[in-house]
């Protein structure tokens, strides 16, 4: 009776352990399925910072902007989007050129685990989307992430009045990115949104930007050394990108076509200046659209005199 006794406690205690486990087991898979589904350690949902942009190209302040997203904690991850084409951005380079410096650029500034992403998203599309168009198509395709869109502070205050400004009002998950130069109040913050300068933190600013860049590079290649990767520099020269530099103007106009202003433009260049204007189609209120003074800055070609009048004949004719 001992005996049986005996081995039966035995029996009893393996039994709990082996119940506990299998507690153990299953919680690790419950966890291990949840993290699957994009979700954090705690069974919250994986922040994902959306950073979109032309990237014509992709410069260095760029970089800065999607690694201080990740320094500053205000997400778990930064999807950087290049915008696919665009009616209202003459884009000097096509989509998949900038996404490829894109990836150039991520793939030679950041350490493998830096989470820091591409997504194709605008690309594949064939065209470009709106905020809440690619918010809502990301948010689809991945139920288990929660979406964060970083913006700039200057376009805080003109957030109402892009494609559906309301529904990305009511969304209220921006992370605001201060702008050289430029005061937003926290009052004026969307609701639900962060700064990238939040609890302390102090998220490095520069004045760089892409149009800096082109016009830097037709009037001196060797002045944008430093200001964006090597990789991506090296791609520009290879494929003879960026010919051209384009200067814009921004006016608030009606929708009538005869009421855009015509007023002289004085380019900072001796070189031939061609002027196109060009809507604004995307993000813009229905009352009135933005038009954008185009400034092509093209190079002197080198033909001789008598050729001139010909050449330039032939490029009006392709404007």
């Amino acid at each position: 009776n001992n005996l049986f006794n005996t081995t039966q406690s035995t029996w009893g205690i393996q039994r709990m352990r082996l119940s506990r486990v299998c507690v153990l087991v299953c919680l690790c898979a419950c966890l291990s399925g949840a993290l699957a589904g994009g979700a954090s350690p705690g069974f919250l949902p994986k922040r994902v910072a959306i950073y979109g942009g032309s990237f014509d190209p992709i410069t260095a302040a760029h970089l800065q902007v999607a690694a201080e997203v990740i320094n500053s904690k205000s997400a778990d991850e930064v999807w950087m989007v290049p915008c696919g084409m665009r009616m209202d951005k003459d884009t000097q380079v096509s989509p998949e050129q900038r996404l490829i410096m894109l990836n150039l650029a991520v793939e030679t500034t950041f350490t493998a685990d830096f989470p820091i992403k591409i997504n194709e998203e605008e690309v594949r599309n064939g065209k470009a989307l709106t905020t809440f168009e690619l918010l809502t198509r990301l948010q689809a395709k991945h139920p288990g992430y929660q979406f964060w869109f970083v913006l700039g502070a200057d376009l805080v205050p003109s957030l109402p009045k892009w494609t559906h400004g309301k529904e990305l009002l009511e969304i209220g998950r921006f992370i605001i990115n201060p702008r050289p130069g430029y005061e937003l109040p926290r009052t004026q913050y969307p609701a639900g949104s962060i700064g990238l300068d939040d609890h302390g933190f102090k998220p490095t600013v520069t004045q760089l930007s892409s149009t800096e860049i082109r016009k830097r590079f037709i009037l001196d290649p060797s002045s944008i050394e430093g200001l964006l990767p090597v990789a991506v520099q090296n791609y520009i020269k290879r494929n003879g990108l960026y010919k051209t530099v384009i200067k814009r103007e921004a006016a608030t106009v009606s929708l009538d076509p005869a009421a855009v202003s015509e007023s002289p433009i004085t380019t900072v260049t001796e070189k031939r200046a061609e002027v196109v204007t060009v809507p604004d189609l995307l993000d813009h209120p229905s009352t009135s659209v933005r038009a954008h003074k185009v400034v092509r800055v093209v190079p002197e070609p080198k033909l001789e005199p008598e050729l001139e009048p010909e050449a330039e004949e032939e490029e009006e004719d392709e404007e």
